[in-house]
This record gives structure tokens, sequence and C-alpha cells, in this order.
């Protein structure tokens, strides 16, 4: 029985896995259309609806109650279904057409992430180990972010602000599975109280915002990268906005690019003759 509970467990996780995956092409396709607050907002009441219909039929209605606990049910649930997802798909729009995979690759770290959460919130004291594997992950990533290139720290382009709004957001949703263990409920009672509560707070964010003029179209607005072509001696890049034809236009490149780009490669194939 302990080995079949174990394959039954490994297989939900492996579900859970690739779907957790595949939202972000999927969103990198909605996030074409829609900004990224009110996507987390419309997507969240749909899935809170759903899931206290689910815990009704499942639980009974008993199950809604909070059991005086619902100060930590909203922080939770804000943690994960505000933070986590304003931060994630925000910095998942900002990457552009990387996006998508910037995103799945900062899910990586979300084990490295609990490990810190753990050491400060539970003061669960890690090995040095550990903490090495930590340092080793991070270290790991922010090569990928920069593309080997330390000096975009330095400089705030490419990939390092969406990357650090994603990384906030993993922490989030770190910081919920882990308020999770302090509750003694079903996955499904904890899920959906969360939800409805996180979700709530979501609406508050998402008019505020827009009654401040911060969130002004439920359409994204504005031109975005859809594709980018590199030639030699010009960079093709394809724009596209809502209820517009889509737009190539055509970007120089430096005179340096150029030369290094048509330069021979020194020896092997393709090197210079002699």
């Amino acid at each position: 029985m302990g080995k079949d509970r174990l394959i039954v467990g490994a297989l939900f996780g492996l579900t859970a896995g690739v779907t957790w995956g595949a939202q972000f092409p999927i969103a990198g396709s909605a996030l074409k259309l829609i900004d990224p607050f009110y996507f987390t907002l419309l997507r969240y009441m749909a899935v809170s609806l759903i899931l206290v219909l689910l815990l009704i039929v499942s639980e009974g209605t008993k199950a809604l109650s909070f059991e005086g606990r619902a100060k930590w049910v909203w922080l939770y649930g804000t943690m994960a279904f505000s933070v986590y997802n304003f931060l994630v798909f925000l910095g998942q729009k900002t990457a552009g057409p990387s996006g998508a995979v910037l995103a799945s690759i900062m899910m990586a770290l979300m084990p490295m992430t609990s490990v810190l959460v753990m050491w400060i919130y539970k003061r669960t004291t890690p090995c040095k180990f550990t903490l090495g594997c930590v340092v080793v992950a991070f270290l790991g990533v922010s090569l990928v972010i920069t593309r080997g290139d330390i000096s975009v720290l330095s400089s705030g382009s490419g990939n390092l602000i969406p990357a650090l709004l994603i990384l906030t957001g993993v922490f989030a949703w770190v910081i919920y599975t882990i308020g999770g263990s302090d509750f003694t409920w079903s996955p499904l009672r904890y899920t959906t109280l969360s939800c409805v509560l996180g979700t709530a707070s979501a609406l508050v964010i998402v008019v505020l915002a827009t009654a401040a003029g911060r969130l002004k179209h439920l359409l994204a607005n504005g031109w975005r990268e859809i594709n980018r072509e590199q030639h030699a001696d010009h960079v093709q890049v394809r724009l596209e906005r809502t209820g517009h034809a889509p737009l190539v236009t055509r970007l120089p490149r430096h005179e340096k690019e150029r030369i290094e780009r048509r330069r021979p490669r020194e020896g092997g194939r393709g090197g210079p003759r002699r």
C-alpha cells in the first residue's frame, strides 16, 4: 500500500508540474491581449467559483468556515493569488518574447527559496551543504538570465528587472505553501478559502489602481514586440497592437556590430585564407 501511494503521489506531482509549466506559454499568448492585473483577477474569479462548488460537493457547507483563522488565510491567499500572479505575469510581459522561458526558469528556484523562507519563518537552520546548493542554484539562474554578461546587473537592462519581479513572486508563493502546513484542513479547503480571499485582495487592488489611473485599459495597450529576426545589416522586428494590423519594421545595426558579424573566424572552417 505504501508503494502504491508513493506512485500515485508522484503521478499527482508530475501532473501538477506539467500543468504549472504549461501556464507560462499559454499566459504569454493571453498577455498580448490583456493587462496582467486584469488577467490575474478574471482568471481567479472564475477559479474561486469552481473551487467553492467543488468544496461544497466534497466536504459540505461547513467547510466554508474559516474557524477564526480568516486573517492568516487572507494573508497567505493574498501572497499566492495576488502578489505572486501580479508580479510573475508582469515580469513575464515586461521581458517580452523571452518572458515565458524566463518565468519557467525562475520557477526552478522554488526549492531554494523554500529553504530560505523556512530558515527565517520556521527557524530551521539548513546545513552547510544545503546552503552551498542554494548559492550554486542562484548563480546558475543568474548566468542564464544575464546570458553570461554580468554587466547587465549594473546597467539594469535586459532581463534583470523582470527576473527580480518574478523572483519576488516566487517568494510570495513559497510563503503561501509553507503557511499551509499550519492548517489541518484538506488541500482543497485550504486552496479554496485562500483563493477566495486572495482574489478579493486582487479585486481591491485592481479597482483602486484603475480608479487612480494606473490601470486604464482592460486590453493590453500599446505596440508589443512579437518577433525579432537578426540580419547582417539590420534587425527586423514584428510589432502588434490590439485592434491594429501587425507592423514590421527594421532597426539598423551599429557599425561595430556589422563588422563583428561579418568578420571571419580565426582558424578552423571558414577562417581567413593565408
